[in-house]
């Protein structure tokens, strides 16, 4: 017997649902060369999907600002840009992918298996939220900086695939956490929000569907100022 809680949108969700998939239709991939983790790659591999990350990121984030244009929404890293999307965010999180609970769609995002089409098109705006959200710490403390795509050590066997948690991509700097997984974060966040728009959830409203939420992390990642625990 499952015992898995029945999953249905609330109503007032619905209208929302409809414009973010239409939205959603022709949503650009993300494509890097190897659809894997880097955790899996080997060396070469790993460092060519790190060059292809580090190129699109223009690319990513205009991918995302024009999603956001449908819905009038002018996407910025600071100020008054980044307060619309984190308006937008608590409304339209949950409807991106269906099921994000779900292993097989977490590891879909989190082992990189690609292509994100179909019913998981919408994991390539999960990923450009994280971008964003990296973004725009990077932009209020310029110590933190990206970091990761580690794969196999040149000359070392691959490491075998197994379930894993986070995609391999993190901020490096942050006075609140020296290393983070942005895009787990939101995934995380988003997976959260869906819980809350069950209609059969009861749960108490969550402080995640604040609409200054994401903004109120960019403050407390982005914070700046000597690292923490060392004498000022």
């Amino acid at each position: 017997m499952s015992l898995r809680q029945p999953y249905l949108l609330r109503p007032s969700a619905w209208g929302r649902a409809r414009r973010l998939r239409k939205a959603l239709s022709d949503y650009p991939l993300f494509a890097p060369p190897h659809s894997k983790n880097s955790a899996f790659l080997d060396f070469d591999s790993a460092k060519e999907n790190e060059r292809y990350f580090f190129e699109h990121r223009p690319e990513r984030i205009g991918a995302l600002r024009d999603l956001l244009r449908a819905f009038d929404v002018e996407l910025a890293l600071e100020g008054p840009g980044l307060e619309a999307v984190s308006a937008w965010f608590p409304g339209h999180a949950a409807l991106l992918v269906a099921g994000l609970r779900n292993k097989t769609v977490r590891q879909a995002f989190y082992r990189w298996r690609m292509p994100w089409t179909g019913r998981l098109r919408g994991l390539n705006t999960i990923f450009d939220l994280g971008l964003f959200f990296g973004e725009c710490i990077i932009a209020k403390n310029p110590r933190c900086r990206w970091m990761g795509f580690i794969g196999a050590a040149p000359g070392e066997p691959l490491r075998p695939e197994v379930n894993i948690g986070g995609i391999g991509i993190d901020i490096e700097g942050s006075r609140r956490k020296p290393y983070f997984d942005p895009f787990e974060y939101i995934y995380l966040t988003c997976s959260n929000i869906q819980s809350q728009d069950n209609l059969f959830s009861g749960l108490p409203p969550s402080p995640e569907m604040r609409p200054g939420y994401l903004a109120h992390l960019v403050d407390v990642y982005g914070e700046t100022g000597p690292p923490r625990g060392r004498p000022r």
